[in-house]
């Protein structure tokens, strides 16, 4: 045990002094002596403290599975504040991956995991942290109380401090205002030796590196915060070798989950017309598409000089927004071509789900996957059209989303978390009310709650939609179910 716990010691004093793989080494060994061992909290405390050197990387997926397995073990050994930690610190990560209302959650799981202790500065932070995102003002207020109070904070609590102040003062306040908070802030990390506390969340403020190369460039901590960032970006794509690299290329965001938008560095992809771009998205999500195949979707009842013309307009229309070499003629066959990096929300919503859906039952990466799979469908696809191919698209995307809400829900009950079960079944059965497995089991999630009167408004909700939609009676099991649990 005392040679994990050494090793462990040393991993997390490598980790921040910047020295990525020794750090990654230590932590290797720690594990082996913990699980040599027997030893359950220090397995835990190892999993957590990679975990965060993974975060700080910029690898979610890694941190997410290895803060997954520590809570795990946490959560067998019964210690509330290794639970409270592991949750604050995937709240974190959540934040700093473009998910702030799943942080939101995380959070409130880490002040329940503390139960009626007063919570950890490191808690109010991360308060301020995602404050700052909607409330900055706020937030300021918030980060400077607790600067007021500097003997209650540790060094690298009070860097973090002064890093989101300054953060709070870019969105509030004048730009020389800006730069002298982020001075202090640099000023503070340097004399103490924390540069990696402020260092994960800097790797994702691309604004607060803009105002340090262009105002602060010659700050000796400016200096060793860019070369540590980008050593930590060189890092990350060893561990992540199908991670983009930076490219010059142009960028297109194809967003199509909740809405239809092309969003354009000049803004020209936002005022396309609705078929030119609906055509755009019709060949970016088949990879591949015939000339007649477009025609035949877009202008079925035209004739064949018309069908040409229209395609021709549409086609330079696209080309006007995107760029020339975006829309590639091969033979008679559109694709998108590799001169712009594209993204498509899309794409991430299915690479999630596929990741999560590989993952077996009771792996405590599962739970993750899935909340990161269910976090990324941002509603509808191509809500706005009622295009053949985008209806049966639409049902194939929202089959899935209800897929990995019903598999959330069902970790959720197997870990205890009837509530979130609760509440993940009811976004189930708002896309499909009148499924006869989603109404069981909310009834059986809300009998575990006590909920009773919601069971009985429930049940008659959907005894009253299935009668209307179809003349029908509930099924025999579901009725039964229903008396057991109103009995």
């Amino acid at each position: 045990g005392s040679v994990g716990v050494a090793y462990n010691n040393l991993a997390g004093a490598w980790h921040l002094l910047g020295e990525f793989d020794r750090a990654l080494q230590a932590f290797s060994q720690a594990l082996r002596y913990a699980r040599l061992g027997n030893a359950e909290f220090l397995e835990a405390m190892v999993l957590f403290g990679e975990a965060d050197l993974f975060s700080d990387l910029g690898l979610a997926y890694q941190a997410g599975e290895l803060y997954g397995a520590g809570l795990t073990l946490a959560t067998q050994i019964d210690r509330p504040d290794l639970i409270a930690y592991g949750c604050l610190q995937t709240a974190m990560l959540h934040r700093r991956s473009g998910t702030p209302a799943i942080a939101s959650e995380w959070l409130k799981r880490a002040a329940a995991a503390a139960g009626r202790t007063d919570p950890p500065l490191s808690y109010a932070l991360e308060v301020g942290a995602l404050e700052l995102l909607a409330a900055p003002q706020k937030a300021q207020r918030r980060l400077q109380k607790l600067l007021d109070e500097p003997g209650s904070m540790t060094t690298a609590e009070q860097a973090r401090a002064l890093y989101l102040r300054a953060r709070c003062v870019a969105a509030t306040g004048s730009q020389p205002e800006a730069t002298e908070a982020l001075k202090a802030c640099l000023d503070w990390a340097g004399r103490t030796g924390t540069e990696q506390t402020i260092a994960g969340d800097l790797r994702v403020d691309g604004d607060v590196r803009g105002r340090l190369a262009s105002d602060l460039g010659g700050h000796p901590t400016a200096r060793r915060l860019t070369e540590r960032i980008e050593s930590m970006e060189v890092l990350a794509r060893q561990y992540d070798p199908g991670a983009a690299e930076h490219s010059p290329r142009a960028r297109i965001d194809f967003r199509g989950l909740g809405q239809a938008v092309i969003r354009t560095s000049g803004g020209k992809g936002e005022r396309l017309q609705r078929i030119a771009r609906e055509m755009a998205f019709l060949v970016l999500d088949s990879g591949r598409v015939e000339r007649d195949a477009l025609v035949e979707v877009f202008w079925p009842e035209h004739s064949p000089g018309r069908q040409t013309a229209n395609l021709h307009m549409a086609v330079y229309q696209l080309r006007q927004a995107l760029g020339k070499n975006v829309l590639v003629l091969e033979g008679a066959t559109y694709s998108l071509g590799t001169s712009a990096s594209i993204e498509y929300d899309v794409r991430r919503f299915e690479r999630a789900a596929s990741l999560a859906e590989r993952l077996p039952a009771g792996d405590p990466r599962r739970m993750f996957a899935l909340t990161e799979a269910v976090a990324s469908y941002g509603g509808a696809f191509l809500p706005d059209s009622d295009s053949l191919w985008v209806v049966e698209r639409r049902r194939q995307l929202q089959a899935r989303y209800l897929d990995l809400l019903v598999a959330a829900a069902d970790e959720s009950m197997v870990r205890n978390q009837v509530s979130r079960a609760a509440t993940l079944l009811r976004e189930a059965l708002s896309h499909d009310p009148l499924r006869d497995d989603l109404n069981e089991q909310l009834m059986q999630a809300l009998h575990r709650l006590g909920r009773r009167n919601e069971i009985v408004e429930l049940y008659q909700r959907y005894v009253r939609s299935l009668a209307d939609s179809f003349g029908l009676d509930p099924p025999d099991h579901l009725r039964e179910l229903y008396g057991r649990l109103i009995s």
